[in-house]
């Protein structure tokens, strides 16, 4: 993008303090300056990009300090769910309807215009007008982004992390450099944090049991004051029986998080290679996994496809089109979700596993860690710990829930969950896998689906992505109900 020389700022926050909408703290005394210039936040997968973008544009307060807007100011989202309403909203794919937030954005030609993820959804064509719109912008633009096409024009960095943020001028590949070395020494401090928690949990069950005996020679007392010697027994037992009970709990509790920290170590020093952790699938039997027969399907009266006939087995299928083609329509109709108006479609659903656009069907309230030792035979804390830094899957977000995780991280976990699964699924069907990918996250998706043995059916608009994960097969959909 055009770096402009800085001017007068147009936006200056000091000492800001924000925390997460859950209250977690998220930065702490932020001083920042924004000028008449082009910068990118980056940062992992929920280390809080959007709520910062929400904070800096006013529409999310921070918990301290004050922000100074000198210039107009406009966001346009990432989630499509907080944008302004368009017009015929549920007619227009997701990706037009970032195309209409974009362009609405441009009419307005703000002061400052912050971006969230602008290019999520949107086809080839619709990033390639993004790259000229955003080269001749003049204003200040402040984006966040994974996409390197955009990024790789940028100069000034802001680093997002879970310890604050950091400035960085330089070119793209000097950044994904820096990145990489920085990757390893968050799971390393992740790991010393868990050491210190386990330290200061033995030391209040210490304190707790050294307090409960003061109680219970305290109760010898109650002799003396005539308490009848059945209520007295009662007591007695009662406290032993709470006693015992919470030091089990304290002592398991702290035994599961040591027996975690030492598998994580040794799945750091070893860091075993993807493919070394892929299942073994059954014999390949020749017989198709899903099948379309003549199949015609409409989606807001639309035609999506016609007469489309389709196998697939354990090839692997890239999904392209325009915005509003039907990809997503064709996925859901694969999984018997989406009706047919006509033909047939037949679906073996054990054998396969699939993951919607930001793992919006992974919405659950456990985590990936007690997930993996639920669905999977062989799951071991050693075993899931190899899984995890094979896929370099951050650590301290595989004990949050699911539902908390951010749509790019959700859907990391949900495809390190189905390549783990018991019994194993055959074919994947992924609806834009790489959307909201950190650096980190897309390269460890990237080498997860070359290396897996199976099938899948993929749908992206990155290309690239898709000859790189070594397509066999391609299935174009033009937006009019044709498709080849």
């Amino acid at each position: 993008m055009k770096n402009s020389q800085r001017k007068t700022p147009l936006l200056i926050a000091q000492g800001v303090d924000v925390n997460t909408p859950a209250g977690r703290p998220l930065l702490r005394g932020l001083n920042l300056s924004i000028g008449n210039e082009q910068v990118a936040i980056i940062g992992r997968n929920g280390v809080g990009k959007t709520t910062l973008l929400e904070v800096l544009s006013a529409q999310t307060a921070p918990l301290r300090g004050d922000i100074q807007c000198l210039t107009k100011t406009l966001l346009v989202p990432q989630m499509l769910e907080c944008a302004e309403a368009t017009q015929h909203k549920q007619a227009y794919s997701r990706g037009e309807q970032r195309k209409v937030l974009l362009l609405a954005a441009q009419r307005r030609h703000p002061g400052l215009l912050l971006l969230d993820e602008p290019t999520q959804d949107l086809d080839a064509e619709g990033i390639q007008w993004l790259q000229h719109w955003l080269s001749a912008w003049s204003n200040g633009l402040i984006l966040v982004s994974h996409d390197a096409r955009l990024l790789q024009h940028f100069q000034n960095f802001v680093i997002m992390t879970e310890s604050g943020c950091e400035y960085f001028n330089g070119d793209f590949e000097a950044l994904q450099s820096h990145l990489e070395r920085t990757d390893a020494d968050s799971q390393k401090k992740y790991l010393h944090h868990l050491h210190h928690l386990i330290e200061r949990e033995e030391h209040h069950t210490r304190v707790a049991r050294r307090r409960q005996r003061k109680k219970n020679r305290g109760r010898v007392t109650e002799l003396g004051r005539m308490t009848p010697r059945v209520r007295l027994n009662s007591k007695r037992s009662y406290a032993q029986v709470s006693q015992g009970k919470a030091a089990k709990i304290g002592d398991l509790r702290i035994d599961a998080i040591r027996a975690w920290v030492k598998a994580a170590r040794r799945a750091l020093t070893v860091d075993l290679p993807m493919a070394q952790l892929m299942p073994t699938l059954p014999e390949d039997d020749g017989q198709a996994i899903v099948t379309l027969d003549n199949v015609s399907a409409y989606q807001h009266e639309q035609c999506c496809f016609k007469h489309l006939s389709l196998t697939v087995g354990r090839e692997r299928i890239g999904v392209v089109g325009p915005n509003g083609a039907g990809k997503t329509t064709l996925l859901r109709t694969l999984l018997g979700q989406h009706p047919a108006t006509a033909g047939r479609v037949s679906t073996q659903l054990a054998k396969v596993g699939s993951i919607a656009q930001g793992a919006t069907d992974w919405m659950f309230e456990h985590s990936l860690l007690a997930h993996l030792l639920m669905h999977s035979n062989e799951a071991s804390p050693d075993l899931v710990a190899q899984w995890l830094i094979a896929h370099r899957f951050p650590l301290a977000l595989a004990e949050r829930p699911f539902m908390s995780l951010s749509p790019g991280e959700r859907v990391r976990a949900a495809l390190i969950c189905l390549l783990a699964r018991s019994p194993t699924v055959e074919c994947l069907l992924l609806d834009e896998p790489t959307n909201g990918l950190d650096f980190v996250g897309f390269a460890a998706l990237r080498a997860g689906l070359k290396a897996w043995p199976g099938g899948w059916v993929v749908v992206s608009h990155d290309v690239d992505f898709l000859q790189d994960i070594g397509v066999t097969r391609w299935l174009r959909l033009d937006g009019r109900g044709g498709c080849g």
